[in-house]
């Protein structure tokens, strides 16, 4: 899933490539009039997204601190842009949990393994008694 910007709505926008910030003739347009035409812009990048200023008098923001430079969104950011807060979600798949298989005692055989093991014996000892009973007929 492509990281994305969640809107004050609640609303996920994903950033699949460049994607404009502005009040007008942007990819996200904002109703807000402290939004520049075109304010900023958001990309992609190593899994993360970068945002540019694109100058307007406004500027954006990052954790607090007016941008100067691009700079990478880390999962959770708040970018503001004019007076409007965006919420940066990379989504980064939790990890997935496995379960620990309990260790044996040397010599134990897994609980659940018994059943076939016994099986597979009986039908041994089954093809041995027939193999017996045929040889000692003839």
């Amino acid at each position: 899933m492509n990281p994305s910007l969640i809107l004050p709505d609640g609303r996920r926008l994903p950033v699949a490539g460049d994607l404009v910030i502005g009040r007008e003739d942007a990819g996200l347009v904002l109703g807000d009039p402290a939004v520049e035409r075109r304010h900023a812009l958001v990309r992609p990048r190593d899994g993360a997204l970068e945002v540019h200023d694109l100058g307007g008098p406004g500027g954006t923001w990052v954790r607090g601190r007016r941008l100067a430079a691009p700079a990478l969104l880390g999962d959770g950011d708040e970018l503001v842009v004019g007076s409007t807060v965006l919420r940066v979600d990379l989504y980064l798949p939790p990890p997935v949990a496995t379960a620990a298989l309990p260790e044996l005692p040397p010599g134990r055989v897994a609980s659940r393994m018994w059943v076939p093991a016994a099986l597979t014996v009986l039908v041994i000892l089954a093809d041995a008694a027939a193999l017996i009973a045929y040889f000692a007929a003839r």
